[in-house]
């Protein structure tokens, strides 16, 4: 489903009655949040959510288990949850361009990680939790001090 390059500030609950969902595209919108029903799309593999004004992700990410790839660069994120953990086929992550300082402990859990973008964030160093991701082959983070 591609809804990109459009004006919406807001998913409807119904977003999550697409229960056969795969991929979704939202990028370049101006969405704040994302609605609860977000997480009644357990066989999405490919979200895009780049270019938005979010600001937090929802707790129930985590049970978007069939998670591929997941883009939320260009964002205001301040925090990611814990449940981000629980997206173990995760493979890709763009988080750059966000206003993160630090990562949740559970990011240790993404064995299947090959590649993290966390250009442009407020994180001053290389997060620990990220040492047991033998996955992976691609890392970007700028330190600025």
């Amino acid at each position: 489903l591609n809804l990109s390059n459009n004006q919406l500030t807001e998913l409807p609950e119904s977003i999550g009655s697409l229960t056969e969902l795969q991929e979704l595209r939202l990028n370049n919108n101006q969405l704040a949040g994302l609605p609860e029903s977000f997480r009644n799309l357990r066989k999405i593999e490919r979200i895009n959510l780049s270019k938005n004004q979010l600001a937090w992700l929802p707790k129930s990410i985590g049970k978007l288990t069939e998670l591929e790839r997941l883009d939320m660069s260009n964002n205001q994120l301040t925090k990611i949850p814990e449940s981000i953990g629980k997206l173990v086929k995760l493979e890709w992550l763009y988080l750059s361009n966000n206003e993160l300082i630090e990562l949740p402990e559970s990011f240790g859990n993404l064995v299947k990680l090959e590649l993290l973008d966390l250009d442009n964030n407020r994180i001053t160093e290389i997060p620990e939790c990220l040492n047991g991701i033998k996955s992976l082959k691609e890392f970007q983070l700028n330190i600025n001090c």
